[in-house]
């Protein structure tokens, strides 16, 4: 049902693609950043809405996504379709990056949904979000592809195999991070994971020096916190000497994503995990 393009364990495909044939009206898929969500939920809303011009996307702008951008939301659902058989789709990327009175705005539509509109909404951490959000929106957790999955779906775009097997490693089997390695997409996940393999080859003394820049952005800080856990992950899933270091640090960036949700300053939560590790 879904394109060649896409690569989904058969359980998700199954309940994604109920959601094209069943009337529901919000649903939130929660996956890991660089897994390939946002290309997953992009085409479901093309599927559903059938037409360009009934689907609106909404991006995080500066980081956050803000409650004018929901107001656009909410005017977008208000109109009415070329064919009244049709749905209205919003695809809302990284809502867990919406302020809270953004969420706030939101959750005055999940309430009083406008007929025949859809909301899909994308989040690595759907902790953030107001828990009366999660319960008015049906929730999605992406399982990752087995390793052999993602490596039979790459081969068949001809990738060579030692080459696949080396991005696998380092994306931590993270399909959406492994394509745009492979493909030398420079996305800002990709740019954040060469940053983070930078820093840890670093001295304490330069490793400051590194996080001074990134804590200047709440965004940059988050991204930079997720290359860090994807690149423990894998090296603990590699299973080689020195494990110990790494289970250490995926353990002290999960208490740094903590305190990043209770608004921490950045340059505290970010010196703090330096001196830690």
């Amino acid at each position: 049902m879904f394109s060649n393009n896409l690569i989904l364990n058969e359980h998700d495909e199954k309940v994604l693609a109920s959601l094209v044939e069943h009337n529901t009206q919000s649903v939130m898929i929660v996956a890991h950043t660089g897994s390939g969500k946002e290309t997953i939920a992009t085409e479901l809303s093309a599927m559903i809405a059938k037409r360009p011009e009934n689907t609106l996307k909404i991006l995080p702008e500066e980081g956050i996504i803000s409650i004018d951008q929901i107001r656009k939301v909410k005017q977008f659902l208000e109109l009415k379709t070329y064919d009244s058989s049709q749905s209205r789709v919003v695809l809302l990327v990284n809502a867990d990056k919406m302020t809270v009175e953004a969420q706030n705005s939101l959750l005055k539509i999940l309430e009083e949904p406008p007929e025949r509109c859809m909301l899909i909404l994308t989040a690595s951490n759907d902790s953030t979000m107001l828990p009366t959000i999660s319960s008015r929106t049906r929730i999605i957790r992406l399982k990752n592809p087995t390793k052999l999955q993602i490596q039979e779906y790459l081969l068949k775009k001809d990738y060579e195999l030692t080459k696949i097997q080396d991005v696998l490693k380092l994306s931590g089997n993270l399909v959406g991070l492994a394509i745009d390695i492979l493909e030398g997409q420079n996305t800002d996940f990709v740019k954040s994971i060469e940053l983070a393999k930078d820093f840890l080859a670093q001295t304490t003394l330069e490793r400051l020096k590194i996080v001074d820049k990134i804590s200047k952005s709440r965004d940059s800080t988050n991204l930079f916190l997720a290359s860090l856990k994807t690149i423990a992950t894998a090296m603990i899933s590699a299973k080689k000497e020195g494990s110990e270091r790494w289970v250490k640090i995926l353990h002290m960036t999960n208490q740094a994503e903590s305190k990043m949700l209770k608004n921490t300053n950045t340059k505290l939560v970010l010196d703090n995990l330096i001196l830690s590790m």
